[in-house]
């Protein structure tokens, strides 16, 4: 209770990430680095031989790179699972299912372990173990690569998106050494396995797994097969060097770097669309008032309408709108405007000069220079927009201060 209390009620949740990958790229001819000066001969560097040797020598132990043997998934199919008659990948997503429910427990389990040692040994709840803010990747499946674009559909067509968060091709891309005098470094052409994704998921139906599925590149890969040299060390102290590490170690590190950051950013995208959304307000009534939307764009020429007028007007008529005051703020308006009309068509026909109609309430008095002409309430537009609404209400020989109005 006391360490609920200091979490604020609540334990943290930890974050899981389960990859579905099929490994592909080329095997590198790359040449050593030399201290002499002279050429070393050249050697032969495959990153998905040296990954995919390095989990079959790691046993049965937990790990997390795990390799799928389809003739295994299809021992899934059968009654007791209740998968008879059903294709392997029935079996593929029974087995991802209750291969991230154990390993999910097991991660959230020892966050607990953590989280009560911390408190017993007097932590703060700031100091408490939590999940990390990254998630990376847990674990990865490795199947073997598909043959053709059919069977990729049928690994969609099992609902994969329930259970992994990321089903990518991972390619490793680099450069390789010719068979010129001296060797030459060249770009290796793309493998065929990340081409056949390609064309897959472009040609693939939108919300699909296969739509999302992906080709997670891991670039220049042929440096991986030597370490970084000393020479290049930022700082030569003992905390600053980096420890050596084979090349193995450094392929399998590429390779869940990138997958963690496509993976991170799904993730993030996918509670983005869980999180909850704004609600837009429901203008009152039945009536859709638009008259002062109206009134704005034909104060202006259409020649030149564009999108800051647009904006400008649209904005000012939702504002009024969501006030609940619209209709009453066009027919006093519209009123006034009559008022006006009335009132000079008197000072016409009776009075020898303007005359005033008493009301009510006073006209609103507008700064001239602040609405359009002849459109109150209308506020502040662009002087070019000003402009061109005297043009289009004074007549193509309009002249502003002089200028002719077309031509300022």
């Amino acid at each position: 209770e006391d360490l609920l209390n200091s979490l604020g009620g609540k334990l943290p949740t930890t974050s899981f990430c389960l990859v579905l990958g099929h490994l592909s790229g080329h095997n590198f001819r790359v040449q050593p680095p030399s201290e002499d000066g002279e050429a070393s001969p050249l050697q032969d560097f495959d990153p998905c031989a040296l990954i995919l040797n390095q989990v079959k020598q790691s046993g049965d132990a937990p790990k997390s790179i795990v390799l799928l043997d389809k003739e295994e998934l299809g021992g899934y199919c059968q009654e007791a699972y209740g998968l008879q008659d059903q294709p392997i990948w029935a079996g593929l997503k029974f087995r991802l299912e209750k291969e991230r429910a154990a390993r999910q427990r097991a991660k959230s389990n020892a966050l607990r372990r953590k989280l009560i040692a911390d408190f017993e040994e007097g932590a703060e709840g700031g100091d408490l173990a939590t999940s990390p803010a990254q998630p990376e990747v847990d674990v990865l499946f490795l199947l073997d690569a598909p043959e053709a674009i059919s069977e990729l559909q049928a690994i969609s067509d099992a609902g994969l998106s329930e259970v992994v968060d990321l089903w990518s091709s991972i390619y490793f891309a680099g450069k390789s050494m010719d068979e010129s005098e001296p060797p030459v470094q060249v770009e290796c052409a793309t493998a065929e396995v990340p081409e056949l994704f390609y064309q897959a998921i472009s040609s693939a139906a939108m919300k699909t797994d296969l739509a999302n599925c992906t080709v997670c590149t891991v670039a220049e890969s042929h440096e991986l097969a030597f370490a970084v040299p000393k020479s290049s060390a930022v700082s030569e102290s003992p905390e600053a060097q980096v420890p050596e590490t084979t090349p193995t170690e450094r392929a399998m590190a590429a390779m869940m770097e990138v997958l963690a950051q496509e993976a991170s950013s799904r993730m993030r995208f996918q509670a983005w669309l869980e999180a909850p959304r704004v609600t837009i307000p429901e203008a009152p009534g039945n009536v859709f008032e638009d008259r002062l939307y109206h009134s704005m764009m034909s104060a202006v020429h259409p020649a030149y309408h564009d999108i800051p007028l647009f904006l400008h007007c649209l904005t000012d008529q939702v504002e009024r709108s969501l006030s609940g005051e619209a209709q009453m703020k066009e027919d006093e308006a519209a009123l006034q405007r009559l008022e006006a009309h009335l009132a000079e068509a008197f000072a016409d026909a009776i009075c020898e000069g303007p005359a005033q109609l008493t009301s009510q309430e006073p006209v609103k008095q507008v700064s001239e220079s602040a609405v359009v002409p002849g459109l109150p309430d209308s506020g502040p537009l662009l002087p070019y927009l000003d402009r061109a609404a005297c043009h289009h209400r004074c007549g193509p020989s309009a002249q502003l201060d002089g200028q002719p109005v077309l031509a300022s």
